[in-house]
């Protein structure tokens, strides 16, 4: 498991410019949304799934539709 630092150094280095990846904490809870450049946000929240694991799908979102030139 990789720490929060390099966690972060990965969106940094690799996400594609325009993209932002939001991680947000509370009490219980916490979620992770992939912001597109156009400013719309996907949700990466999906049951039984850990915190890293959406970080790491809004990350390959971000490369997938950045690669194909496409927008959600």
């Amino acid at each position: 498991m990789k720490s929060l630092d390099e966690l972060l150094n990965t969106a940094a280095e690799n996400l594609p410019g325009g993209w932002q990846i939001k991680i947000e904490v509370e009490k219980d809870s916490g979620s992770i949304t992939a912001i597109l450049p156009d400013g719309s946000e996907v949700d990466m929240h999906e049951p039984d799934e850990e915190m890293e694991d959406q970080f790491w799908a809004a990350l390959k979102l971000a490369s997938d539709e950045y690669e194909c030139g496409e927008i959600l």
